[in-house]
């Protein structure tokens, strides 16, 4: 017999007479209804970003209220109601392309789009701008067709375990990043990074991350869940540390 034990905060959910030989989907399911119980999908400090972040859902394009949970009417609105809301935090939208459902982030950062293809391409440091990742390192580069193999560990369920997998990104400077699966954790994980100047000044950038996720063995239902609340989190990673890079420059 085995004791497994899941510990958040001062809260603890035991699970006795557990056998050893618990299958992979079984004790998935288990983790997944553990993390319902024991809190949020996503790390505890992507969470508090979350809250703090307005944010517009566009299925549309419809904008909404706020991540604490807050209802409020909506209304339909044009990029010229967007703006403001991605001045100020995210819109979220999901589209399908190919037959796939792809989750959309869409901000407006206050830097130039060579600076925010620079921090996220900066693949090593990728762990200092976004709030759920665990790890990050190259493990194949190729100078000449602009691709780079990345290690990522991200973090998931709750922290109980971790996600890890390559990704092949594919740069296209300073305008965009496709990124592939190539091994590891989901049966299919793409998207890209969409960089565009909004102005002819250089210093406002509209930044668009598409991603699909196939869960493979993971409920699908659960992969979505979290890749919708992980969304505001990641976008305003991505406009505070673009931003910071700017005042860092204009200081030396």
């Amino acid at each position: 017999m085995r004791v497994i034990s899941f510990v958040c905060k001062n809260k603890r959910l035991v699970v006795l007479n557990m056998k050893r030989s618990l299958s992979f989907p079984l004790l998935l399911m288990l983790t997944i209804s553990s993390s319902n119980i024991l809190s949020n999908t996503i790390p505890g400090n992507q969470a508090a970003e979350a809250k703090s972040l307005k944010y517009a859902t566009t299925s549309g394009v419809t904008a909404s209220a706020n991540m604490a949970g807050k209802t409020a009417a909506t209304k339909a609105v044009g990029f010229a109601g967007l703006e403001t809301k991605m001045e100020k935090g995210m819109v979220s939208e999901e589209e399908i392309i190919d037959g796939k459902v792809f989750h959309i982030g869409k901000t407006i950062v206050n830097a130039a789009p060579e600076q925010v293809f620079a921090i996220l391409t900066d693949y090593p440091n990728s762990t200092k701008l976004f709030s759920n990742l665990k790890r990050a390192s190259v493990v194949r580069s190729n100078a000449e067709d602009h691709t780079a193999d990345v290690s990522f560990s991200l973090k998931g369920l709750a922290n109980i375990w971790n996600f890890d997998y390559v990704l092949r990104m594919t740069e296209t400077y300073p305008s965009r990043i496709d990124f592939h699966r190539v091994s590891g954790a989901f049966k299919a994980n793409e998207g890209y990074w969409k960089i565009e100047p909004l102005d002819g000044s250089g210093r406002r950038t509209l930044v668009s991350y598409y991603k699909y996720i196939d869960g493979g063995m993971i409920p699908q239902n659960m992969v979505n869940k979290q890749l919708k609340e992980a969304m505001p989190a990641v976008m305003a990673n991505v406009k505070a540390g673009a931003e910071a890079m700017v005042v860092q420059v204009s200081v030396k």
